[in-house]
C-alpha cells in the first residue's frame, strides 16, 4: 500500500467506515509517515469546521423565484431547436467525409493495377508471415534458409 491508500483510509476513519484491523494498520503507518499525519490533521480540521456550521433554511423568496422561473415558457428564437438536429447532422457529415476520404486513399494507394497485397504489404496476413516465429519454425523444419 502507498500513501494514497492510507489517505483514503484516513477519510474512511473520519466517516466511521474503518474496521479494527485496518485501523491498526493505519495507525502504524501514521506513526512513521509525516506527510500522512499532515493530511490527517487537515481532514480532522475540515471535519470539525463542517460540524460547526449551522444549518440555515433558504429565504422564501428564493423558492418563489425558482418556481416562477420554472413555470415560465421556454424562449422561442431563431435557433431554438438547433440542438435537436446538430448531433445527427454532424454524424452524417463525418460519415460522408470518411467515405469520401477512404475512397481517395484507396485510389491513390492502390494505383491503376489494384494490387492490394503490393500496395499495403499484406504479407503479414499469410499463414506464416516473414520474420515471424512461425516462419522461422517452418524454415527450420523444411531445412531452408531464414530471412534473418
Amino acid at each position: 500500500m502507498d500513501c494514497t491508500d492510507y489517505r483514503m483510509m484516513v477519510t474512511m476513519r473520519e466517516d466511521g467506515e474503518l474496521g479494527p484491523d485496518r485501523l491498526a494498520m493505519l495507525d502504524a503507518h501514521l506513526s512513521v509517515c509525516g506527510a500522512c499525519r499532515v493530511f490527517e490533521a487537515a481532514v480532522r480540521e475540515t471535519t470539525a469546521l463542517h460540524a460547526s456550521l449551522v444549518e440555515m433554511a433558504p429565504p422564501p423568496s428564493i423558492l418563489e423565484g425558482v418556481i416562477a422561473e420554472v413555470g415560465r415558457p421556454a424562449r422561442a428564437g431563431l435557433f431554438a431547436g438547433w440542438r435537436r438536429f446538430a448531433v445527427p447532422a454532424a454524424a452524417i457529415f463525418v460519415l460522408v467525409a470518411g467515405v469520401i476520404a477512404g475512397g481517395q486513399i484507396g485510389r491513390t494507394t492502390l494505383g491503376a493495377d489494384g494490387d492490394a497485397d503490393a500496395s499495403f504489404g499484406l504479407e503479414y496476413l499469410e499463414e506464416y508471415p516473414p520474420g515471424s516465429v512461425g516462419d522461422l519454425v517452418v524454415s527450420y523444419l523444411e531445412g531452408g534458409e531464414t530471412d534473418e
